[in-house]
């Protein structure tokens, strides 16, 4: 783990926050929708070899409806292999208000793998604890089970904090 997984000053949110990266798509204007639907996007990102070309996909993707988008990101991870993209992809969920449902269904099911380790882990901490949402605390509390001491230190701050959370 890394220092981008550390509890930040929790008197300015309810939740520790990470600094997530949002993506933006230089050659696209803000808040003008994807010219295909996130069906097409993914299928294209399945097909596409190059990182750039697929980081692009991305970038349109972010443009898609917040629930659209979602389930989206969460098609892309599935099928992701490279480190960089699936840590990318990880960030891309904050870039989309609200649907913590939808979100925590892909952060908890991808850490459960075992697949997901190093960097690509640590971007899945960090959207976990962009998720402030009680229903994270069954997430948290796996996390501090199997984890080293760093880890059960940041899920018992972040259960705590989603305790305070109103219901």
């Amino acid at each position: 783990m890394n220092d981008r997984t550390q509890p930040a000053d929790s008197s300015k949110s309810p939740l520790p926050s990470t600094e997530a990266t949002v993506l933006a798509n230089p050659n696209r204007p803000p808040n003008e929708p994807p010219k295909r639907s996130v069906d097409a996007i993914a299928n294209a990102y399945a097909t596409e070899g190059d990182e750039e070309k697929r980081r692009e996909l991305i970038w349109e993707l972010l443009d898609a409806p917040p629930s659209d988008g979602i389930t989206g990101l969460g098609r892309l991870l599935e099928s992701e292999k490279r480190a960089s993209l699936r840590v990318e992809l990880f960030d891309s969920l904050d870039s989309f208000p609200g649907f913590e449902s939808e979100k925590l269904r892909i952060v908890a099911r991808e850490l459960s793998t075992q697949r997901t380790a190093g960097a690509v882990r640590d971007a899945a901490i960090d959207a976990l604890l962009n998720i402030q949402h009680r229903d994270a605390i069954p997430v948290w509390e796996t996390l501090a089970a199997g984890g080293d001491e760093e880890m059960r230190d940041v899920a018992k701050s972040a259960i705590e904090a989603l305790r305070t959370l109103k219901e």
